[in-house]
């Protein structure tokens, strides 16, 4: 058996009507002659009749985002002064106790603790924060439709499926039976409507400008 066209499902609802009785994730296999099955070992076939998709849906997530910076600050220059009348005083003082010798030991005693104080005091490094807001635009699941006929008993049903752009851009692929004659304007409709999903999987990364440009002469005919 060869295969044509296959994908994951997460089926919503219809499961029983194709013969799968387990929940997670389906495989949908489409045959080189366009048949539709669901269980490779006791497959039901099915015709695929159409397939609709709701669209794609989004929602706007804001991401905040803490930025850490480090500024050096001066302290205040007013203990400048404070320590320039130790140094006076301090001359001062040696002048009193040690004539001709006192201002210099004094200034020197002073001059040296100015110094020491520039080191400690002449500045200070802080942290400082700021949040950073972004908003993105996110993908959320949507919703398809599959109508099937049952090739045995000639059943036509529907199942729901739990469907996104990435799955969209799967199931277009598959081939519909006989697909009802539509009017040339619901044909150009859908021919937009198909661009047009496209370039939402372009502008999503999902496939690159060429094969989107190919995509699109495929379904203009150009």
């Amino acid at each position: 058996m060869t295969v044509g066209n296959k994908s994951m499902l997460q089926i919503k609802n219809g499961r029983e009507k194709i013969g799968v009785n387990f929940t997670g994730l389906t495989e949908i296999i489409q045959n080189e002659e366009g048949l539709i099955f669901f269980n490779k070992k006791e497959p039901i076939y099915f015709e695929l009749l159409e397939y609709a998709f709701d669209g794609a849906v989004y929602n706007t997530v804001v991401e905040s985002k803490q930025n850490g910076l480090s500024v050096t600050k001066e302290k205040n220059k007013s203990k400048k002064k404070a320590q320039l009348r130790k140094i006076v005083g301090g001359a001062i003082l040696g002048t009193m106790l040690f004539p001709g010798i006192g201002t210099l030991a004094g200034a020197y005693v002073g001059g040296k603790n100015r110094n020491k104080k520039k080191e400690k005091n002449n500045s200070v490094t802080e942290d400082s924060y700021r949040v950073i807001k972004t908003q993105k635009r996110v993908e959320v699941p949507s919703t398809a439709m599959l109508k099937l006929k049952n090739i045995t008993t000639s059943e036509k049903f529907s199942i729901q499926i739990v469907c996104d752009s990435s799955k969209n851009a799967q199931l277009i692929n598959f081939k519909i039976k006989n697909p009802t004659p539509t009017s040339l304007v619901d044909i150009s409709k859908s021919n937009v409507e198909q661009i047009k999903e496209y370039k939402e999987l372009l502008d999503l990364d999902i496939i690159n400008q060429e094969e989107f440009n190919k995509k699109k002469v495929e379904i203009l005919n150009l």
